[in-house]
């Protein structure tokens, strides 16, 4: 993203009190998705499936 990163923008998210089920997409290996505050982490490159079962679990607001 030009201006902020996801990260960025899940960080802001956070500190504004929003609180919406979050999944991320990265390259980076040592992010873990509980650590930033999102309920799922994608590691690019990923299928759809993944990112079926990430949404899903996005919605029910559980951790993976």
């Amino acid at each position: 993203m030009p201006i902020m990163s996801g990260l960025d923008v899940l960080e802001w998210l956070n500190q504004h009190g929003i609180r919406i089920p979050v999944v991320i997409a990265t390259q980076e290996d040592d992010i873990k998705a509980a650590d930033v505050g999102a309920v799922a982490k994608l590691s690019k490159p990923f299928e759809v499936d993944q990112l079926v079962d990430a949404v899903a679990v996005a919605r029910r607001g559980s951790p993976q």
